[in-house]
């Protein structure tokens, strides 16, 4: 308990460097990053995009060393996130991350998490409301807009955008709009998400041994043949 009362002193702290305007000149290179598990193992994969056309690509995969504790994710998987990006060979001008941003009891969820500690601008989307009360799309805590709400799908549930740094509410709304095809997720998180799920199928039919030399090289192969 001791522990989590200083991490959410670390959160309050950090959460005060948190910038919500559009802190970019150009978006010529966009990064989606989607998080996964399997059994322990946290699958993390970065794609990076170019007028919509994939560049470049990373992943990671390790052992989860924190536990789960809600509102605390980011010290559970943020690692793996960080160690992902590091691979990247193009650095991109915006993360959108399949996390919460402000969206958050001490508005610093992972995109936050991961904007702060990279100095990048993030975007967070998530599958479900962790926090906070939706008024008409909008997402408040006490009267304050922290995300948004918003429907993909024809009779699916809505997804929830939040800024996560560097970025204004009104950009993070329209960069996500502008990205579903059709999927419930943005598309550039959806084929992340593809990626992840390709890992998470390696995990379960290769052997430990075999693992570490196939995990880069075989998931960039088989994700452009899928």
């Amino acid at each position: 308990m001791e522990r989590l009362e200083r991490l959410k002193r670390e959160q309050e702290k950090l959460s005060k460097k948190v910038s919500l305007k559009d802190m970019f000149e150009e978006l010529n290179l966009i990064a989606a990053c989607d998080i996964s598990y399997y059994e322990n193992k946290i699958i993390v994969g970065f794609i990076v995009f170019k007028n919509g056309e994939i560049i470049d690509r990373s992943d990671e995969v390790r052992e989860a060393r924190f536990p789960y504790k809600p509102g605390f994710l980011a010290y559970r998987e943020a690692p793996a996130v960080l160690e992902a990006y590091y691979k990247l060979k193009e650095e991109p001008d915006l993360i959108i991350i399949s996390r919460n941003g402000i969206m958050h009891p001490r508005r610093f969820g992972m995109a936050s998490h991961i904007g702060i500690a990279l100095d990048k601008p993030v975007i967070g989307v998530s599958k479900r409301l962790l926090y906070g009360e939706v008024k008409e799309g909008k997402v408040y805590d006490n009267g304050h807009l922290i995300g948004f709400e918003l429907e993909t799908k024809e009779n699916g549930k809505p997804i929830y955008v939040s800024p996560g740094n560097k970025v204004s509410f009104n950009t993070s709304l329209q960069l996500i709009k502008e990205n579903l095809k059709g999927h419930k997720m943005p598309e550039y998180l959806h084929l992340a998400h593809k990626l992840t799920n390709k890992i998470k199928i390696m995990l379960k039919r290769e052997t430990k041994q075999e693992l570490e030399p196939i995990a880069q090289s075989r998931v960039n192969r088989e994700f452009l043949s899928a």
